[in-house]
Order: structure tokens, then sequence, then C-alpha cells
């Protein structure tokens, strides 16, 4: 028997659940005045048809946490959007990525895009708003009941699609719609904070990106300054009492390899292992895979050093893995597609680490070898110079940049946190576990 106040319903795979009796288990259908994939076929714009400005046409790689980015958006002629008329949005409309498995991206679109025109890898979910608010809808799209019915659907490719008439039958709890209201505003306040959260973040990485270029270039405290040469055949100036060295007279580097994938045991061992994906632009305290003794052994890998900076070399044509490095807080060996400078008396692993993050794309545009695959090798590396300051500022420096980036974490974590609490919340509140006084 249900509690007071509630009913029993079937729901999902037919399951009986309990809600408000003023709830309903509605198809999503049956919400909207209008629902339409985006143009696709011949009538979409060939690349010369796109324009830097005009009507906005947006596709699925324009929507990024959940919002459309203004920045990658593509226009079309006036014309070319008035023969494409299936898929005029209007503001406030809910657009979703149909495709890619268990995807739940999402945005509402503001009044600068209204009468935009839209591609085939989004929706257009237009409510009735009579029924249904926009941003609950747009919300139960971000919540793990929406998320179940994609898994359970029998699209069943890689890619999967959502057609039209799939998506009119996914199922939604639906309270009236004054509660609705409730349930938005909560859900808004908290959407407020992490907006205010990724400005904090984005201002103070702004303020580190130019305090990083100051320190690495000028110093701190100096007044006489010196020509260098540097990278692409330019100068640059830096302060008369740094020094100019080549990596090969501060660093040793080495490079890992890979155990044989034939001898499963190699990876059942607890030496970390680093590749690529372990290096994160931070301190490296964990690693994806461990290794055994027999399997450093076997493939003549050396124990790395705690204190150890490594970078990616292989595959630097990619945005992802070009500037990727790390610094180790433990022994540790790593593979062929990373390169460890082993620590020197002449420049602590930290220095270098900031040096990298501002200098590293810089570095590898210049000496990267290869077409299609881009790669370091130590034979460049080690003919690439860089500024050495004396070690006790090296050490402010450092000092200065690691606040910041302790403040940057502690940023993170708290709109991590914030963003884990928001998700518990759309499942409770979305399925009447919490309810709103209204």
């Amino acid at each position: 028997m249900p509690k007071p106040g509630y009913k029993l319903v079937k729901s999902l795979f037919g399951k009986e659940i309990e809600i408000p009796e003023t709830w309903k288990i509605c198809n999503l259908g049956d919400l909207l005045t209008k629902i339409q994939d985006g143009n696709y076929g011949e009538s979409y714009p060939k690349e010369s048809e796109f324009l830097d400005s005009g009507i906005p046409f947006i596709r699925g790689t324009e929507i990024t946490k959940n919002f459309i980015d203004g920045k990658k958006v593509k226009y079309i002629s006036k014309t070319k959007h008035d023969e494409l008329q299936k898929a005029h949005i209007e503001t406030g409309d809910v657009l979703f990525l149909n495709r890619g498995g268990i995807t739940r991206t999402v945005a509402i679109v503001p009044p600068k895009y209204d009468d935009a025109n839209i591609g085939p890898q989004l929706t257009l979910l237009r409510c009735n708003t009579k029924i249904i608010h926009n941003k609950y809808l747009y919300y139960f799209i971000q919540g793990e009941n929406f998320k179940k019915q994609v898994i359970s659907s029998d699209a069943g490719t890689a890619l999967q699609f959502f057609g039209i008439e799939k998506t009119k039958k996914f199922k939604i709890t639906l309270p009236e719609i004054r509660e609705q209201q409730k349930i938005v505003s909560v859900l808004n306040s908290i959407d407020n904070l992490l907006s205010s959260y990724d400005k904090t973040i984005q201002t103070t990485q702004k303020l580190k990106k130019g305090l990083m270029q100051k320190l690495l270039t000028k110093g701190i405290d100096h007044k006489k300054f010196k020509k260098v040469p540097w990278l692409f055949g330019k100068e640059i100036e830096i302060p008369e009492e740094w020094e100019i060295k080549k990596i090969e007279d501060l660093f040793k580097l080495k490079s890992g390899s890979t155990p044989s994938r034939k001898i499963p045991e190699y990876f059942a061992g607890n030496i970390p292992w680093i590749t690529s994906t372990d290096l994160n632009r931070s301190k490296i305290t964990s690693t994806l895979e461990k290794i055994t003794p027999e399997a450093v052994k076997q493939t003549n890998l050396k124990l790395l050093p705690k204190g150890t900076f490594l970078i990616a070399t292989y595959g630097l044509e990619a945005a992802g893995t070009r500037g990727k490095c790390g610094i180790t807080k433990m022994e540790s060996t790593c593979n062929q597609a990373c390169m460890a400078f082993l620590p020197s008396s002449e420049i602590t692993s930290e220095f270098l680490f900031y040096f990298y993050l501002y200098f590293g794309e810089k570095i590898i545009f210049s000496i990267a070898q290869g077409t299609k695959q881009q790669n370091l090798y130590s034979d460049t590396l080690k003919k690439v110079s860089m500024f050495v300051p004396p070690q006790k500022e090296q050490k402010r420096i450092v000092n200065f940049l690691d606040q910041i980036d302790s403040h940057l974490f502690e940023l993170e974590s708290k709109k991590t946190g914030l963003d884990k609490i928001k998700k518990g919340l759309i499942q409770k509140l979305l399925t009447s576990k919490i309810r709103v006084k209204f």
C-alpha cells in the first residue's frame, strides 16, 4: 500500500513506483507542441556555405556544459536559412544531443539564438508551457531516469541515435506546474552558484597565465635585462643574472617501454607505470596501471625517483596530448610515450614543470617531427634551451605559482562537490523523494 497522499504507478520497465497523487507519468511526446531533429542529407549546408556572420547554425559540438558555446557557432545565409524550414528554433526551446550513447547533453535556447537553425545531431523539444516548464525538462534530461531510458533503448549501434518517434516515448515524472516551478527554482540557485565558481576559476586561471608569463621571463625584482636567442629564431628578454642553457646540459633524459601484454601477470604488481594518460599537468600520485618487479626486470625498465618530471612525446598533433606533463610524487616507471627528466642540481623539477606548462606548446611546435603524427625525440629535445634563474629565485617563483594552484584546486573541489549535490538533488526532486513547498 502506498503512503497517504501517494499512489502506485507503472514507470520504467514496467516497474511500480510510488509518486504523489498529483503527479503523473507521461510520454515526453504528449508534453510538447513541437519535436523536430535538425537538417541533414542534401539540404545540410556545405562547408563553403558556412559564414562568419549571418543566421546561427547550431550543431551538437556547439553545446558545452549544457550551454550553447557562442565561440564555436557557425553561421549561414538568410537564403539558406529560409531553405531549411523544418528546424527553426525559438527562445526557450530545449535542444538535446540525439546520438552518442548515454548522452545527456542539453541546452535551452537563449534570446540571442531565436530563429536560429540546427544540425541533425540535435533534437528540438518545444514545451507545452501549460503543463511542463522548459527548465524542468532541461533538468530531467540531465537526470538518472533519462539516462536509464537511453541505456535501455534498442537503438543498438555504437553511435546510438534517438529519432523523433523514440524520443516521444521517453517517460517523464510530471508534478503540477507550480511544483515544477519550485523544483526549477531550487536547481537554478545551484546552477547560479556553479556559474559563479566557473567565473572565479576562469579569472584565476587568467591571472595565473599572466603571472607565469611575467615570472618565467622577467623574474622577481630585476631591473636589468638582456636579449637571448629563443624559439623560431626570435629573441626574448630575460634578467641579466639568469643563464640560458640547453636541456642536455641540465638533465638526464630517460624513456620507458611497455611490458608484454601477452603476459597479464606483468600488470598485477604495485610499481606505478606511467603512460601519457596519467600526465595530468599536475602532480602524479597514482597511475592507472601498475606492474611487477619481474616486468621491470624483463623489460629493462629503470625506476624513476620521486620528483621526476615527465612529458608526453607521442601524438602531439592532438591538442589534448600536446603539452601534457606531470611530476611524480613516488618512485615509478614509464612507457615509451613519455620522456622523463631526472632531477637536476641546477633546475628544480617544480620550476621545470611551470616552465613547460607555459612554453611547452611553443617548444613542441618548434621541434616536433612528423606530419600525421607529431612526436618528440630525445636528440632534438636535448637541444632545446631554457632559462636558469638562481635556485633561490626558482623556489620563490614556484611558491607564487603553487599558491595560485592551491587556490584553483580548492575552487575546483568546491565546484565538483556542488555539482555532485546538484546531480543528487535532480534525482530526488524529480522522483518526489524530496518535496518542495509551493
